[in-house]
């Protein structure tokens, strides 16, 4: 859930993406809670590649996971290429995923558990796909996904704006998250004025020193090889 910045950081480069996300997320992950941190933070990185497109991001997140998470997405997956719609694919993902791999847990709907990344992650990918990448459309699906649903909403939420970028957001809604935060922006930019532009900023400036230093290393190389 808080993995996309790393994809930010690292924008357009998935496999270093995904080896950054897998070392981070161990400040408060473990198991395959850290691995599918680092298969989502990959999906970021690829959604800002210009001309980035659905499929190409699902390909890149299904290329860089493990074994157990790309299993689920597999499984996942094929459950929403056959279905037309959210709704017809979330009643068969929760009949024959839910308790994927652990059958024996027995779940029950009347019990409560927050799902672990083997649901959120894969249920992230498939709402991709279903809603075709429009921003609006997946954050109004996972949000009404059920079980951790607002996990689900800002993962492909993250996904499908670094793709479709800041205009493709309603409006209203984004002044209404500014409205409902202005203490939040306060708080971090010392700034009562402070929205989400000026957040952005300092991702935008460390981009902008990344690629200072990538070219800093651009030039020794060619000192080097002369």
């Amino acid at each position: 859930m808080a993995v996309a910045p790393i994809g930010i950081i690292n924008a357009g480069n998935p496999t270093h993406t995904c080896q950054d996300g897998f070392n981070i997320a161990f400040v408060n992950q473990d198991d395959v809670n850290r691995d599918a941190a680092a298969t989502m933070a990959a999906g970021v990185a690829a959604a800002f590649i210009p001309g980035a497109t659905v499929d190409g991001v699902l390909e890149t997140m299904t290329k860089h996971s493990s074994y157990l998470v790309k299993r689920a997405i597999e499984l996942t997956m094929d459950l929403a290429y056959a279905s037309h719609r959210v709704d017809e694919f979330a009643a068969k993902f929760y009949d024959k995923m839910l308790d994927w791999p652990w059958p024996s847990l027995k779940w029950k709907k009347e019990h409560f558990f927050s799902g672990s990344s083997l649901e959120i992650l894969p249920v992230t990918m498939a709402l991709l796909h279903l809603c075709q990448g429009d921003v609006n459309q997946c954050l109004i699906e996972g949000a009404s996904f059920g079980r951790d649903s607002d996990t689900m909403a800002r993962a492909v939420g993250s996904i499908t704006g670094a793709m479709r970028r800041t205009s493709a957001i309603r409006r209203d809604w984004i002044e209404a998250c500014e409205k409902a935060n202005a203490d939040f922006f306060e708080e971090v930019e010392g700034d009562p004025k402070a929205k989400f532009y000026s957040t952005a900023c300092r991702p935008v400036e460390a981009l902008r020193a990344e690629k200072r230093a990538a070219q800093a290393r651009v030039d020794m190389l060619e000192r080097i090889l002369g």
